[in-house]
């Protein structure tokens, strides 16, 4: 047992300078080899158009990127992979309707030495030239969500600035074309008016001036009526050792205004609102019991909405002295 404490000692300690530097050789030879191992994989080589005839565009479906697979190391990977070079595509001496072929030895040249190239896709591409033209065209606010509750878009009031804006792009694109729409707007959060610029999308090969708009959205609090019966009458301000009672007990209001209020009333809390103040009755001390008929309660409006009293509008309030125990 003790020579083999002593073989691990011993295959620890002598040499370790030397053994130290074995291992760090070791690691360095693993990380190289690992970075010089071969991967495939796939790149987007954006396609970019020169000597494009003046006055001409190209159709819609004009690829807009090269797929490459290549491969190549893991270091030519993290040059490559951040931002593929561009793939040039030089079409002023070509034809319309010429079929044109993209060149793996011109890929090879761009991507630069240790990457090959496994495969392109597409391999060629026919030149479709299409006349450019311009026209002017309506801008169209589009709303992708609405405010939520208490609040609307008022449609009608929308403005954008300009209003109209002009379009460039291929006759046959531009013919459909009525309108320009902006970028979808989420108001889902939003109680006030939205204003900012905002971007116009436009469709593939058409190019809008200007590219962006100011728009307004008018942003409104929605309104709301509502009737609450079976409402109890109270009296307040009583004086003390009297009791006052109302009749008929019951009443009906109706509440009018901005829904975020209106929706808050219920039959208990509007009593803060309605009642009968006995403060203002001529209440004589010293009576046994005192009738007031057609008492006119009192009715507070909260900001922002409105309360009527609808069928009864008028009370009898009875104002008795409180019977005291002998």
């Amino acid at each position: 047992m003790r020579r083999v404490g002593q073989y691990i000692i011993d295959l620890l300690i002598v040499n370790a300078p030397m053994k130290i530097v074995a291992l760090s050789l070791a690691i360095v030879i693993t990380i190289n080899a690992r970075d010089q191992t071969f991967r495939d994989v796939t790149i987007d080589m954006p396609l970019v158009v020169r000597g494009l005839p003046t006055g001409w565009v190209l159709k819609e479906d004009f690829p807009a990127t090269l797929r490459v697979r290549i491969r190549t190391t893991v270091d030519k990977l993290t040059e490559i992979l951040p931002r593929p070079p561009e793939y040039p595509v030089d079409l002023s001496l070509k034809q319309n309707q010429e079929l044109v072929s993209f060149s793996l030895e011109r890929v090879q040249e761009i991507l630069g030495e240790g990457v090959y190239i496994v495969e392109l896709s597409p391999s060629s591409f026919t030149i479709q030239l299409e006349e450019r033209q311009s026209k002017t065209v309506p801008v169209s606010v589009r709303i992708v969500a609405e405010p939520r509750e208490f609040y609307f878009v008022a449609y009608n009031d929308i403005k954008a600035e300009p209003a109209k804006v002009t379009v460039q792009g291929p006759a046959s694109v531009l013919a459909n074309l009525s309108s320009i729409e902006t970028v979808g707007l989420d108001l889902s959060e939003q109680s006030t008016d939205f204003a900012g610029r905002v971007r116009l999308v436009a469709a593939a090969g058409v190019k809008a001036v200007p590219s962006a708009v100011e728009v307004t959205v008018p942003v409104r609090e929605k309104d709301e009526s509502r009737v609450i019966k079976g409402a109890r009458m109270v009296v307040k301000n009583c004086p003390p050792d009297l009791v006052c009672t109302v009749t008929p007990k019951l009443f009906q209001a109706r509440v009018q205004g901005k829904k975020r209020v209106v929706d808050s009333f219920d039959r208990t809390n509007i009593t803060y609102y309605v009642y009968v103040d006995a403060s203002r009755l001529p209440i004589e001390q010293g009576k046994l019991q005192t009738e007031f008929p057609a008492v006119q309660p009192t009715v507070e409006s909260p900001k922002d909405a409105e309360i009527t009293l609808i069928e009864e509008k008028y009370f009898n309030v009875s104002v008795r002295r409180e019977a005291r125990a002998p």
